[in-house]
């Protein structure tokens, strides 16, 4: 079951910027590239202060070992800004504010977990674009794709039924591959769910990391505790930032058990994360004329910008948690239903 559109093609005479939804998100994309500079600027930081700190207590014997912690800073540092880092695809989106989309068509030349290289027409002229966008509104390319150039040999890039910014830069030819179908509301869900697991992931091997070389420096007693500091400080930051997404980690089940049942929706007041979610309320008014309240503890601003253009919802179930969002597009939530 697929469902209409819930989004509409962006106004060609109008600049990005002034479609509420797309504000919102050019925000949330403004505040990683910050974290981004800033996080980079620290990790050189923290490198020129060991070092230091290692010299002035070096004894009269050198030993290199005091080298350790600032390099891997410096490494972590480097990476960042590196092809290979999140570096290359943080993009301003002040271009947004006085250009508007364009459409232009465009082709799937390749495909990978979180990249992509894409043929498009820009002024009249067959360009490949390598970006940085996940299989579930990789699927959503058939024909078209919006651009805004941003800097250089940068755009930005919006996908049929979404409005998602996706951070694209021109890249050399490649050869055509054949990509493989997804389910692309199911996709989405395991997207969502797989952001939980790489930070989860991010923060093992640095605790890992942390150990190793504090057993290397210092000896394993040292190790054990660097370790445990870093457990007890982190898991605590980790839990409460995330906990509101927790509830993703259920998210493909629900999408694959979902029986599909469009309702009328009216959204109550909400206000985005710096993560690009919101806690939100929606009432619903089933096909019978059932009533449910929609509480979606982590929507996607993208999701509740398609809720508010559309007055519809999909929901996977009538009670209890299910997922809710709009079948055959990247867009899906869980909520919990409950009668008013």
């Amino acid at each position: 079951m697929t469902a209409q559109c819930p989004v509409a093609p962006p106004e060609s005479l109008l600049p990005a910027a002034a479609d509420p939804t797309t504000t919102i998100l050019m925000w949330v994309q403004h505040l990683r590239r910050t974290y981004l500079v800033h996080g980079t600027k620290f990790m050189f930081a923290a490198a020129a202060i060991t070092a230091i700190t290692g010299a002035i207590n070096a004894t009269a014997e050198f030993n290199f070992r005091f080298l350790a912690f600032p390099l891997f800073y410096c490494a972590i540092a480097v990476l960042q800004l590196s092809p290979l880092g999140p570096g290359r695809w943080a993009l301003k989106t002040d271009a947004l504010q006085v250009l508007p989309w364009r459409p232009a068509p465009a082709r799937v030349l390749r495909g990978r977990r979180a990249t992509a290289a894409l043929e498009v027409v820009v002024d009249g002229e067959p360009v490949v674009l390598d970006a940085r966008i996940d299989p579930a509104h990789l699927a959503m390319v058939t024909d078209t794709v919006w651009l805004v150039p941003v800097e250089g040999p940068a755009f930005l890039l919006r996908v049929p039924g979404s409005r998602e910014l996706f951070p694209a830069r021109r890249g050399k030819p490649v050869e055509a591959t054949a990509v493989a179908p997804v389910e692309v509301t199911e996709r989405w869900a395991l997207s969502l769910r797989g952001t939980l697991l790489s930070v989860a992931g991010q923060f093992g091997w640095g605790a890992g990391l942390a150990a190793v070389l504090g057993a290397v420096l210092l000896g394993p007693v040292a190790a054990a505790l660097t370790l445990l500091s870093v457990v007890v400080i982190a898991v605590p930051v980790l839990a409460l930032t995330l906990r509101h997404r927790l509830s993703d980690f259920r998210l493909p089940g629900l999408v694959r058990t979902a029986d599909w049942v469009r309702a009328e929706a009216q959204l109550s007041p909400w206000r985005s994360r710096r993560d690009g979610t919101a806690s939100a309320t929606a009432t619903l008014t089933l096909p019978d004329g059932t009533i449910r309240t929609a509480t979606m503890p982590a929507a996607t601003v993208d999701l509740l910008g398609a809720v508010f253009d559309s007055s519809t919802l999909w929901i996977g179930g009538t009670t209890g948690r299910v997922a809710v969002g709009f079948p055959g597009y990247p867009h899906v939530a869980v909520a919990d239903l409950t009668s008013p």
